[in-house]
């Protein structure tokens, strides 16, 4: 086998679980419990960063066996295979995994430790994937690729991690962006990538916007499920492409028109939910913060002054409202 063949890098099988938190629950007059925001009721979910890996050992380093010694005896890594060779096999695994993609590109990565075939193929349009000719075929797209390598050099920058390097499969921002329409997110996506999989095991997306807060988007069988990035936070986890001061240019969005419209805002705190609508602490520039419930439309329903906030989910906590 060719020498760069074997040099591919092990994939990362670890994984940082990124844990929730959990609100007391509080009574508000007229609006019954709140439900705080690792509760069911929020409709925000939990998350962990473990990227499930269906071609686990698939994309590893081989190293010299009596099966490669024999195959090298035989003449079996003799020759390249031929373009069309490549295409043609990865096709057909691709068509035994069941996975929609005419191949129209290809290329060999690699053997894993049983000496499977391992491709990188893109499809035209959409994602591309990467295939372990194994039986039956493991099939991982290019967008978990890249995560999974995302995470290992955060862990280590040294890191050597698997990636997708076919042209059409390079744009790893610009196919999250596509699904992220798909999910309804109308803002300017300027970034967006993998974040790992919920606790349910579907793919968790995160989307940052311009200027506005960003998304994480899960693909559940439902449909696509939509977080802001500010109930996120709420759960101990952390938007990477979305800054304190794109939260507040988008809450202060949310309290124009109303008695808080003048509230210069710096720093917003998902408190919870109930059934009429969604809690946020606002904190302001000057003065006191307020109270805002929205409802699914993310529309602002009522605002209270902190003051006479304190029987909702435990009341204002941000620094500046505190007194």
């Amino acid at each position: 086998m060719r020498a760069h063949w074997k040099r591919i890098a092990g994939v990362l099988c670890g994984a940082l679980m990124l844990a929730t938190t959990s609100a007391a629950a509080a009574q508000t007059p007229g609006n019954g419990q709140i439900v705080g925001p690792g509760g069911l009721a929020t409709g925000a979910r939990s998350f962990s960063t473990k990227l499930t890996d269906p071609m686990s050992a698939t994309v590893t380093a081989v190293t010299p066996t009596r099966l490669d010694r024999q195959r090298n005896r035989n003449g079996v890594y003799n020759r390249n295979p031929s373009v069309n060779e490549v295409v043609s096999a990865a096709q057909s695994e691709i068509n035994t995994a069941n996975v929609d993609c005419r191949v129209v590109e290809a290329s060999l990565m690699g053997y894993n430790f049983e000496q499977q075939a391992v491709y990188e193929v893109s499809c035209g349009t959409g994602m591309g994937y990467v295939v372990g000719a194994s039986s039956p075929p493991t099939v991982t797209d290019c967008i978990t690729i890249a995560g999974r390598a995302d995470m290992a050099l955060r862990a280590d920058p040294a890191a050597t991690p698997v990636v997708c390097t076919l042209s059409a499969n390079r744009n790893i921002s610009g196919m999250v962006a596509n699904y992220a329409r798909e999910a309804g997110v109308g803002c300017n996506i300027d970034e967006a990538a993998m974040a790992g999989t919920s606790v349910a095991g579907n793919a968790v997306y995160e989307v940052g916007c311009t200027g506005a807060d960003g998304y994480w988007i899960e693909k559940a069988s439902a449909g696509w499920m939509l977080t802001p990035c500010v109930k996120v936070a709420a759960q101990s986890n952390a938007c990477r492409f979305t800054t304190r001061d794109e939260q507040a240019a988008t809450v202060r969005t949310w309290l124009a028109g109303t008695s808080a419209a003048a509230c210069d805002v710096t720093d917003v705190r998902y408190m919870g939910a109930n059934a009429q609508g969604a809690f946020y602490e606002t904190r302001c520039g000057a003065g006191d913060g307020y109270v805002a419930r929205l409802d699914n439309a993310m529309a602002v329903q009522q605002v209270l002054p902190c003051a006479q906030a304190a029987g909702i989910g435990g009341g204002c906590t941000l620094a500046a409202n505190r007194n």
